[in-house]
């Protein structure tokens, strides 16, 4: 079942992999034998918050310095030892490896259903979909969109539009024909669903547009202004989950920076020019998202909504209803917004999106439109 470690199939066949499995297994509180050195740190249980963890365990018993960012682009115990000692990662699935601030965040490139494509909120990364791994079925691969620019000196998205054609084309390049299943959080759903209509424009089938605490109309133009830049860094903070200040106390760069780095998680490891490309991409998110003129998307909308968030009301779901042709399936989960890809969360909605993906069978009467 999704959730569940196999035992393994492939044992040690190092003493670097020995090590190195002994401490993954120790992270995820399970027996060693059942991790093999080529299973997923991610599909074994682990999520973004155990990343840290993980990497600290090798610095002090291994003595090598391994970037947080790094357990996503090497998640094995194969693909990590020979990074850890300077060997080519021929595991990432990915040609080489890619950037955890990359566009592109594969999670889990293996598998022959079709794959989950997640899009992210305003801060534009994908890294909080990890956990949902262990909750899909085994051979459905799983990918994160980011935003454009999380690398230090990469050119953003000028417009919602590029971001949405940007994503569109990525997506097709990774699965050039459909049915397509897509998921969006906060500003990434208002994505996932301008991603949807476009895919069916051009012919395709999306079977799954599932969507975390995402409302269109007023909801967009909500939140920080883009150039007020104390709010923006307040809204991020509470994106990340962090202590948000008091509206009386100054929030330098500064002072941000300090917090983020508080809690020992992916963000807390970015270095300053990361952080201060994600402030940008943040606040650049935040215009974009006021651009969402949506046009009706053909078939039903998967909605998980944060009932302990402020804002949260009963009928908020019904805000879709004028741009889904199909019903609008909403479940509330005892969280806040910025919880909803936290381990406890992602515990009751993984297995709810993994049941609605295997239901959502190829339609054998859909035809695309030629290229």
């Amino acid at each position: 079942a999704p959730g569940t470690p196999a035992p393994a199939r492939s044992a040690p066949r190092t003493e670097r992999e020995e090590k190195l499995r002994a401490l993954v297994a120790d992270v995820l509180g399970l027996d060693p034998a059942r991790v093999g050195v080529h299973d997923s740190f991610f599909d074994l249980g682990g999520h973004s918050l155990l990343v840290p963890r993980l990497t600290t365990r090798i610095r002090t018993e291994l003595a090598v310095e391994l970037p947080v960012p790094a357990v996503f682009e090497t998640p094995t115990v194969a693909a990590l030892a020979r990074r850890t000692t300077g060997g080519p990662d021929r595991e990432t699935g990915t040609g080489g490896g890619t950037a955890a601030l990359g566009p592109l965040l594969p999670l889990r490139t293996r598998g022959d259903r079709e794959p989950l494509f997640c899009l992210p909120p305003a801060s534009g990364l994908a890294w909080g979909f990890a956990g949902l791994t262990r909750h899909l079925d085994t051979d459905r691969p799983l990918y994160g969109l980011q935003s454009r620019g999380l690398v230090p000196g990469e050119k953003r998205s000028e417009s919602l539009a590029e971001t949405v054609a940007a994503h569109t084309a990525r997506i097709r390049e990774i699965q050039p024909a459909g049915p397509y299943h897509l998921l969006g959080y906060s500003m990434g759903g208002l994505v996932a669903h301008a991603v949807a209509t476009t895919l069916q424009a051009a012919g395709e089938r999306v079977a799954l547009l599932a969507l975390l605490d995402s409302f269109p109309g007023a909801w967009t133009s909500q939140g920080p202004r883009p150039t007020d830049r104390p709010a923006v860094l307040r809204g991020l903070l509470a994106i990340l989950g962090r202590e948000v200040p008091a509206q009386d106390d100054e929030l330098t760069d500064r002072r941000f920076a300090e917090l983020v780095r508080r809690v020992p998680d992916l963000p807390g490891s970015l270095d300053d020019a990361e952080l201060a490309a994600l402030v940008e991409v943040t606040a650049n998110n935040r215009r974009l998202l006021e651009e969402f003129d949506p046009l009706p998307y053909d078939g039903d909308l998967l909605l998980f909504s944060a009932a302990r968030d402020p804002d949260a009301h009963p009928d908020r779901h019904t805000a879709w209803q004028p741009y889904v042709r199909g019903r609008v399936h909403s479940h509330d989960i005892p969280c806040t917004h910025g919880e909803m890809t936290r381990p406890g969360p992602l515990d009751l909605i993984g297995p709810r999106l993994a049941r609605q993906l295997r239901t959502a069978a190829p339609d054998p009467t859909h035809r695309r439109n030629p290229a």
